[in-house]
């Protein structure tokens, strides 16, 4: 488990402490992607980047899949609208373009009832 600060600034820490534990190749690369989007979200638009609130990260990397799992202290959204949109991201407002890629480029998306926490998985 590890808690950031609410500052962009941690992202480039993330990277470093999670990058030498995974794999080379394109999953690698998608991980990455989309733990930055949801880290970024939750930071932006969670805790309306209040630095007080931290964001939790967890993640799990075995011989079969990456799982990552972000919270943030914000209210939450509702997620279903999200769930329900089409796979696009032409025409998608700044708000949905992440939650938008981190669909396409994982395997499972999922969110916890009140919408403050996502959960990914990439099968390897």
């Amino acid at each position: 488990l590890l808690e950031l600060s609410t500052d962009l600034a941690e992202l480039s820490d993330l990277r470093k402490k999670i990058y030498a534990r995974l794999d080379n190749g394109r999953q690698k690369d998608l991980f990455l992607t989309c733990l930055h989007e949801l880290v970024s979200n939750a930071m932006e638009h969670g805790n309306r980047m209040e630095r007080g609130k931290p964001v939790s990260v967890e993640f799990v990397i075995t011989d079969c899949f990456y799982l990552a799992s972000v919270k943030d202290r914000g209210e939450g959204f509702d997620w279903r609208e999200h769930a329900e949109r089409p796979l696009e991201l032409e025409g998608i407002s700044e708000r949905g373009r992440g939650i938008a890629l981190v669909r396409m480029c994982s395997d499972r998306l999922f969110y916890n009832e009140k919408g403050n926490r996502a959960t990914f998985i990439i099968y390897r």
